[in-house]
């Protein structure tokens, strides 16, 4: 395979399994959200009023999310092997599958945990099960569903707040892409920034 062959190529199982698993998450909330209110609008997504509101907490959010789990990764040993664990599954991936990546786990996971099950039964289990979702696939990983659970509450703060799923979709794309690139970046020297030893 050339080495375009390979920039090109999906980043391995990870990634298809990925885009199954949120294009049935997102399904699956739609329907839940249609069950119980009869139809899912845009109003859903977005306050009638201040866009630039929801946008600009969207970023602050992200920001401040990103520099939680970076003094986590640098003062945390379960937080480096997570991202380890972590670097070996998901592979080289580009910046175009990051970002598309980033963005469908943001809105399929929001519009689930975020707009139908935080609708239905509320900000704390919405919060606990979107923290025990991110327990890891070969073991507890605490630190991540230490920090799911801190983006949760974030996340569910916004909507309260707001009534609309903009900022929490935002911020949690923004994370996840920004995290996916920097984790399947596999072109840095060992030493770089991003690629150092768990």
């Amino acid at each position: 395979m050339s080495g375009q062959d390979e920039k090109s190529a999906p980043a391995g199982a990870f990634y298809t399994v990925a885009w199954v698993f949120y294009m049935a998450l997102a399904v699956g909330a739609v329907i839940w959200l249609g069950v119980r209110q009869g139809q899912v609008t845009w109003r859903l997504f977005v306050h009638p009023s201040g866009l630039l509101v929801d946008l600009g907490l969207g970023l602050a959010a992200a920001g401040v999310l990103l520099g939680v789990w970076y003094l986590a990764q640098r003062y945390w040993s379960s937080a480096r092997r997570l991202e380890g664990d972590l670097r070996s599954v998901l592979g080289p991936i580009t910046t175009e599958q990051a970002v598309a990546l980033g963005l469908f786990s943001g809105i399929a996971e929001e519009v689930f945990f975020r707009g139908a099950m935080l609708s239905a039964w509320g900000w704390i289990p919405a919060t606990l099960i979107f923290a025990l979702m991110h327990a890891g696939g070969r073991g507890l990983s605490v630190a991540w569903m230490l920090f799911a659970a801190v983006a949760g509450l974030i996340f569910a703060g916004l909507v309260l707040w707001r009534g609309a799923l903009l900022s929490p979709i935002l911020a949690h794309a923004l994370v996840n892409a920004i995290q996916l690139r920097r984790l399947g970046r596999h072109d840095l020297s060992p030493g770089a920034p991003g690629n150092e030893p768990a």
